[in-house]
């Protein structure tokens, strides 16, 4: 809600693209009991589906995310991105041949880290900042392997974000 108000859109009785009016711009607790629901189903079926597919989701508690935090994601923070969580995927039976390829379409241009991991990598471990992962923070622009340089741009809603690893090269 909070980025749509942002873009002009304001509460109207019926959705208007136009006028960038809708009905369901309202506080949580004022939405449809039928809305709540559409969104939780949403929400449990993708987690359903991944878990389906042999991934196991954990999300680090809160104090452990702050106690992470680097001081390039302090800066982060200064600009808006104060709590962030994880979503970790780890198959039972880790891949070690193949190009493997994956893409992700961002809901939302904030603090986040897309990319790949080692089994040795460590779940206390932020990623990107140790020997065992990869990965691209597109809100800071900057890519983390063992520590971050500047790389590509910051991230818009709605941009794709393609990771590509290829473990038939040494």
């Amino acid at each position: 809600a909070a980025a749509r108000i942002s873009d002009g859109w304001s509460f109207g009785q019926a959705e208007c693209s136009a006028m960038k009016r809708n009905p369901l711009l309202v506080s949580y607790d004022k939405l449809p009991e039928s809305t709540k629901k559409s969104n939780r189903d949403t929400v449990i079926y993708a987690v359903k589906t991944i878990i389906g597919y042999g991934y196991h989701l954990k999300v680090p508690s809160r104090k452990r995310v702050k106690d992470d935090v680097t001081a390039l994601s302090r800066a982060a923070a200064a600009q808006g991105a104060s709590f962030c969580r994880e979503f970790r995927g780890q198959l039972d039976n880790a891949i070690t041949t193949g190009k493997w390829y994956y893409e992700v379409e961002l809901k939302t241009h904030g603090f986040m880290r897309v990319g790949w991991a080692t089994t040795k990598n460590v779940v206390n471990t932020m990623l990107g900042t140790d020997a065992h992962s990869f990965v691209f923070d597109g809100f800071l622009a900057r890519k983390w392997h063992q520590g971050s340089e500047t790389f590509g741009r910051t991230w818009q809603d709605g941009d794709v974000v393609g990771c590509l690893l290829d473990l038939d090269r040494s």
